[in-house]
């Protein structure tokens, strides 16, 4: 049997999309779902072999079944109230979905992104990328220290405890944090991107090669470390001062 993705067109009606569904399964194993834009499609039928869904911008969806080996769900804008258990799931990305406020234990989860109506994020423990958006429940950024092998966080608009270390983090982009943050040295990290805030750094981590200071083009070369910044960064590096007319974001290492 031939494996297949179905992308629905924006006006589609729900009795339509059901319709092409039931087609496809006829001949075929539907492994991929895109239903982005449509605004018509208040459910989505049971596919037993689906493995990624695209729900993004349908504002009367409302529910989506157990799908037995979803790998990856991808839902904004949507009325939907829940996400339900999935034993196969390594990827979810929820944005805009306010009725959805909890979150079930997803055995395999690896990459999540999630905003601040989830009250309280189950421990997974095998997640490796955490993205939270728009948090101001402190509750939610405790769970950084139950995860010990994430390799990449992203971080933006949220109320945040000082991070525990994080042997296996690679990578950390921060954004809008409106309070001073110390950053560890977390022994691997490779690459720091930070966007409006001050961020203090006691000591490099040994791996870091690339920070990013408000994703600017301006580029200082300094003991292998690559540092891209805007006109209104100023730097503090071992005794040497990199300044420009305007004094709005800063990078201090000491």
């Amino acid at each position: 049997m031939k494996l297949c993705g179905i992308h629905i067109e924006q006006n589609c009606t729900q009795e339509d999309f059901e319709a092409i569904v039931t087609d496809g399964k006829k001949n075929r194993k539907i492994i991929e779902l895109d239903i982005t834009d449509c605004l018509y499609i208040t459910s989505v039928p049971t596919l037993p072999d689906l493995k990624v869904l695209y729900a993004s911008s349908c504002t009367n969806l409302s529910e989506i079944p157990i799908f037995p080996v979803l790998k990856n769900l991808y839902i904004n804008d949507t009325q939907i109230r829940s996400v339900h258990f999935m034993e196969k799931l390594e990827g979810l990305e929820i944005y805009g979905c306010s009725n959805i406020t909890e979150l079930p234990e997803l055995l395999k989860l690896k990459r999540l992104l999630c905003e601040n109506q989830i009250k309280n994020i189950p421990f997974y423990k095998n997640l490796e990328e955490l993205f939270i958006i728009n948090s101001y429940n402190s509750g939610n950024i405790r769970l950084f220290h139950n995860y010990h092998h994430l390799k990449k966080i992203f971080i933006s608009n949220i109320s945040i405890e000082p991070f525990p270390p994080l042997e296996n983090l690679e990578k950390l982009y921060m954004s809008n944090i409106t309070h001073n943050f110390y950053i560890p040295n977390f022994p691997n990290l490779k690459k720091l991107v930070i966007k409006n805030m001050l961020i203090k750094i006691r000591e490099f981590p040994s791996k870091l090669k690339n920070i990013e200071i408000n994703v600017g083009r301006i580029k200082i070369y300094k003991e292998n470390i690559k540092f891209n910044h805007n006109k209104n960064t100023i730097f503090h590096l071992q005794g040497r001062l990199f300044q420009n007319t305007y004094r709005v974001y800063e990078l201090l290492i000491f």
